[in-house]
């Protein structure tokens, strides 16, 4: 009975140290939101309470090894004088296999106009690491977006 009782706990101790060398699962939900009004003069942001001058983009983005499946969505003011970044949130869409999965704020809008009318461009950060037995591994992926809707991962 002694030699069964040991047995059983060793197995126990070493699926122990296997799953805690392992991955946990992250689920579908909002990893960030920001708000980008701060870098607004308060004439723009007079015009943010009309809806015709708001508009919406969204891109979807693969991050990391497991290639997590992330929507990226972001507002903008479309004004005469310019384009302004609003908000944005990233969300992940399907569960994945990570230890961390992370969003930066917002880089400070700059403006990628050449001329008038201005066009404002941000970017995040995104950060994964993931556990394995003996090992671990992390990265980051950059995704640029703009108030007239352009967005693409840049590595």
């Amino acid at each position: 009975m002694l030699k069964k009782k040991s047995t059983l706990a060793s197995l126990m101790v070493a699926a122990l140290v296997v799953f805690s060398g392992c991955a946990r699962r992250i689920q579908p939900g909002r990893i960030k939101a920001s708000d980008m009004r701060q870098h607004l003069s308060a004439e723009v942001l007079k015009f943010e309470t009309k809806p015709s001058f708001l508009k919406y983009y969204s891109q979807q983005i693969r991050v990391g090894p497991e290639s997590a499946l992330i929507t990226i969505t972001w507002s903008a003011l479309d004004l005469a004088e310019g384009k302004y970044l609003r908000l944005i949130t990233a969300s992940l869409d399907a569960p994945v296999s990570y230890d961390l999965l992370d969003v930066s704020e917002p880089t400070k809008p700059v403006n990628i106009g050449t001329d008038v009318p201005k066009r404002e461009m941000s970017s995040v950060t995104i950060s994964w690491s993931k556990k394995h037995f003996l090992s671990q591994e992390l990265g980051t992926s950059v995704f640029q977006f703009s108030a007239d809707g352009t967005g693409k991962s840049v590595q």
